[in-house]
């Protein structure tokens, strides 16, 4: 464990010998796992292997400049199978990242008394934040070094973390040593996206102002196109030719999505609408922005003043994927969203066109519904697994498998 920083892992109260009798007694994984993982040391990582010859990796550490313990990087390697060697994903030679914490993944804080704190900022080179407690759960059971390599559906991440105020003393161990906010951070890894969700809650005494905050951002590598389902880049376009935009696209607007032309690979960072991700505090001010150095924003918040007990959440769902349909018509991909597998469908124009369910879609018990579709678009589903898409306009839909 590196001598500057220290975690304490919360355990809850099970029966972890059990646990790691049952993990011990598996020569092979349990029926329908999708997700490998195992803790060492200071780092998490899960892999999960797809249905198209490759292995989703995921590395947590303590990152950034405030070695904080959160998504360092996600990538993909080629594979038959699960590896054996989840413990190896960060120094695999063949692994191709993805999405890279060099800056902000979730997003620090700008305050008008205090400047940017968090996430990858120093004040005066002093750290700004610091990780005080790390919960990691493999499905319901704690998941510790002592367990080895597990095979779970869904591994959980419970991470706390105290924002510091700059204008207090510094400590023995290189931190401001009072207490500005504290960010709870919830990580759900599920087959091929976390899903995020972030309180923060301001400390006894505090009155400022928030002048930015980004919240929901990206570190994908290597992008040069961009889309912005339901707003004004319907299609994959270069992205010297992306401009950021203002609220004028929300409600409608909550998602972008991120294209490396050179290996194919797409990211998308889906901002949901729970607490701050409805935009009551952006104003008409930008909601999506994007830079010229490969990184964007969903903006939630903007001149917001807070005080001692102010607090707020949002929740949003980052994607890896190679898209399933990528044509001029439409944008076909899988995620899960709350829990469920969901294919999202992305007519980027009118269009009468139609694509193949996923074969882990089709079969006996797999029951395919619509959970949600734009006006001036219908989906439907035939009887050989075919899924019609009709649309007057650009358009978005989400199909879920039960």
């Amino acid at each position: 464990m590196k001598k500057f920083i220290c975690f304490l892992f919360l355990i809850v109260a099970i029966d972890t010998m059990a646990f790691a009798n049952e993990v011990n007694n598996r020569s092979s994984f349990a029926k329908n796992a999708t997700l490998q993982a195992c803790v060492k040391g200071d780092n998490l990582f899960v892999a999960f292997a797809d249905n198209n010859g490759y292995e989703i990796c995921y590395w947590f550490c303590p990152t950034m400049a405030n070695k904080l313990f959160t998504f360092h990087s996600v990538g993909y390697r080629k594979t038959k199978a699960f590896s054996p060697s989840v413990e190896g994903i960060a120094t695999d030679s063949k692994m191709t990242w993805l999405n890279s914490a060099t800056s902000d993944n979730i997003g620090a804080i700008y305050m008008k008394k205090g400047g940017w704190l968090g996430g990858n900022h120093l004040v005066d080179n002093i750290r700004t934040a610091v990780t005080k407690s790390v919960k990691i759960m493999a499905d319901d059971y704690a998941l510790t070094e002592s367990n080895g390599r597990v095979n779970c559906h869904q591994v959980t991440v419970v991470v706390e973390n105290d924002i510091l105020d700059p204008s207090s003393a510094v400590t023995a161990s290189g931190t401001y040593s009072k207490k500005m906010l504290t960010e709870t951070v919830h990580y759900k890894i599920t087959e091929n996206t976390i899903e995020v969700t972030l309180y923060h809650s301001f400390a006894k005494g505090v009155a400022n102002t928030i002048n930015r905050y980004y919240g929901m951002q990206s570190m994908f590598r290597g992008e040069d196109k961009i889309m912005t389902p339901r707003g004004p880049y319907t299609d994959f376009t270069i992205k010297d030719k992306v401009n950021s935009f203002n609220n004028t696209y929300y409600p409608k607007f909550d998602r972008f999505i991120e294209m490396n032309s050179t290996n194919g690979w797409c990211q998308a960072s889906h901002l949901l609408s729970d607490g701050i991700g409805d935009h009551r505090y952006v104003g008409n001010k930008n909601n999506f922005i994007t830079t010229e150095y490969n990184k964007n924003y969903h903006v939630l918040i903007m001149n917001m003043p807070v005080n001692e007990g102010t607090s707020y959440m949002w929740r949003g769902v980052y994607s890896w994927f190679r898209p399933l349909v990528n044509n001029k018509k439409v944008l076909v991909y899988a995620s899960v969203l709350n829990g469920k597998k969901v294919l999202y469908v992305d007519a980027k124009r009118a269009c009468n066109t139609t694509f193949s369910l996923p074969d882990d879609w089709v079969g006996k018990g797999k029951k395919v519904q619509i959970a949600k579709t734009d006006n001036g678009l219908k989906l439907s589903v035939d009887s050989r697994s075919r899924v019609r898409v009709t649309a007057t306009q650009a358009a978005s839909g989400i199909l879920k498998c039960d």
